[in-house]
Formats: structure tokens, sequence, C-alpha cells
């Protein structure tokens, strides 16, 4: 049986700032933030456009579980952000040492695929307009 998982991710805002969420369907909330949907107030702001998926993680076990995760991401800096964004890897290894939680945090490579689920989402909205 598969482990339940839940999604952490960083979108790069066009204004050049970060935003650091997390849900359990990545197409959708991405989509959600492409077309100002998202209930999140900083990413349907007009300077915040055009968003970037760069990058995400899955985390194993609890939404709460997830929640830490995204919260030790929020709180550290822009230079830990672009390092997490540079070697997303190293996650793991820095929140459970900082943290004493023991998770499995993985990286997801497949962010085009990603994007393309997502425009297809965002393509199907446009057209039901």
């Amino acid at each position: 049986m598969r482990k339940k998982y839940n999604w952490v991710y960083i979108l790069t805002c066009g204004d050049e700032s970060m935003y650091v969420g997390m849900t359990n369907n990545i197409v959708k909330r991405y989509s959600d933030h492409i077309t100002k949907r998202a209930r999140c107030k900083y990413t349907r702001r007009k300077d915040k456009h055009p968003l970037k998926l760069s990058m995400c993680w899955e985390v194993f076990g609890t939404r709460g579980d997830a929640i830490k995760v995204e919260m030790f991401i929020k709180k550290g800096k822009r230079k830990l952000k672009k390092q997490l964004i540079k070697s997303p890897q190293i996650l793991k290894a820095i929140f459970c040492n900082k943290t004493g939680y023991e998770l499995e945090i993985l990286p997801y490579g497949d962010i085009e695929k990603i994007e393309k689920e997502t425009k297809i989402l965002v393509d199907k909205a446009n057209d039901s307009k």
C-alpha cells in the first residue's frame, strides 16, 4: 500500500519574491495560483505574476507533518530557499537536523510534468468561461 503524502512547494514570483505553500494536490493548487483563484492573497497580486513552480517535495506522513516542513522553509531566509531550489535533496537532512523530526521527504524531479498538467487544467478553466 502506498503511503499518504502531501506536497510542499516553492513558487518564484514575477518580482523575484518566493512563496512557500503546502497542498495535497499540487496540480490543482498551482493552477489556482496561476488563475488567481487561490485563497492566498499574496499570489493573487498583479505584481507577483507570472509565477513559476521552482521546486516541490513529497512529504510522507500527516498533513501536520507537511505543515511543519512548510513552516520550516517559510521561516528560512531567502538564501535557504535558493539553496533548496538548487539542491532539493538536502531538505530532509537540514529539516531533520534542525527540528529533531524524522520524516520521509522526497524532492519531486519532474516539474515539467506538473507544469504540463497544470496548463491543461488552466486551459479547461479558461474554456469554460
